[in-house]
């Protein structure tokens, strides 16, 4: 290490609300879409059956209509046409519902980004194993004692993830499909940004070292990033070794975050946007559909959570 470069506690925290473009917008919305979760799909109709099964599909998609349609009449706080506008979610609810929900939201939406990382390790381990025993039954029969141990491939997992969490920010890359799956880096600009404003002294916090390794180019290090995103990869890996069960981790996640996220700070912005009274029919329909998915929400916690342990004990 031979040089010390400290950015500004202003060029760090520095976002890039409208830095995106339609290549990195559309890169959000596929792995957003068509994440882990699809991965269950199959089995979670399978358990309905071919009647429930696509009713709820149905029913789910009606509610996600909804919950869009809600939170895009709060793109613009106040005129809909000319006011101020909320280029993120936290925004929203910061604009529209105060201090105490932003910081609600933001912890379920990284727990739900720190779950996705155990999902995604889970889903590694389990592909690979799939791959192999499919390669040993091709080679050795279907009576071949094909059995694979995931904790390897989850550690593999772990440290190709360790590496990408290094990866700057998102919209400075520009081969970002390729590892726009990688779920935490807005965790990682978040704390970032968090402590650079936090501690704007702090060296450890804001000084970039220089290191040259031979036959490598210069990188540059930040004790804060190495030390927060070692610990945090090594986490998830950790988690995701203990509870290797895929379909029941995503079922948490979905329980947890599903009501709060898609349905009450949706309905809520909406009422104060839109002057929404007390008792009219508006308030009460919406209600009714912001309980019954509370409803909803509970019985698949309940669920998920029976789900998890009965694996583990079993």
């Amino acid at each position: 290490m031979n040089e010390i470069d400290r950015p500004s506690s202003r060029s760090v925290s520095r976002g890039g609300a409208n830095a995106g473009t339609a290549w990195t917008c559309s890169a959000h919305i596929i792995t957003a879409v068509i994440g882990a979760g699809v991965l269950s799909l199959a089995w979670a109709v399978a358990q309905l059956g071919w009647v429930a099964g696509p009713a709820c599909m149905l029913c789910f998609a009606l509610v996600t209509y909804v919950s869009a349609a809600l939170l895009t009449e709060c793109y613009r706080r106040g005129d809909p046409d000319k006011g101020p506008r909320n280029h993120c979610y936290m925004d929203a609810v910061r604009a529209y519902l105060g201090k105490k929900h932003t910081w609600a939201c933001g912890s379920l939406q990284y727990v739900s980004l720190y779950g996705c990382g155990v999902a995604y390790t889970i889903t590694t381990a389990t592909s690979i194993r799939a791959i192999l025993k499919s390669n040993c039954y091709h080679d050795q029969g279907h009576d071949a004692p094909c059995n694979y141990e995931g904790s390897y491939y989850m550690l593999i997992f772990g440290g190709a993830q360790l590496f990408l969490s290094f990866i700057p920010d998102f919209h400075d890359m520009a081969w970002l499909s390729v590892v726009a799956a990688v779920y935490s880096q807005p965790i990682f600009q978040f704390v970032d940004k968090f402590f650079a404003e936090r501690y704007p002294d702090s060296g450890f916090v804001n000084d970039f070292h220089t290191v040259k390794v031979p036959c490598l180019p210069a990188c540059r290090v930040n004790l804060l990033r190495v030390s927060f995103r070692t610990l945090y990869v090594a986490s998830t890996t950790v988690v995701a070794i203990v509870f290797p069960y895929f379909n029941e981790v995503l079922a948490l996640l979905g329980a947890l975050n599903f009501w709060p996220l898609a349905i009450y700070f949706p309905v809520e912005m909406y009422f104060i946007q839109r002057n929404v009274q007390k008792w009219s029919t508006r308030w009460v329909v919406l209600q009714t559909f912001s309980v019954v998915c509370l409803l909803v929400s509970a019985f698949a916690l309940v669920g998920s959570i029976e789900g998890l342990i009965s694996q583990k004990l079993g």
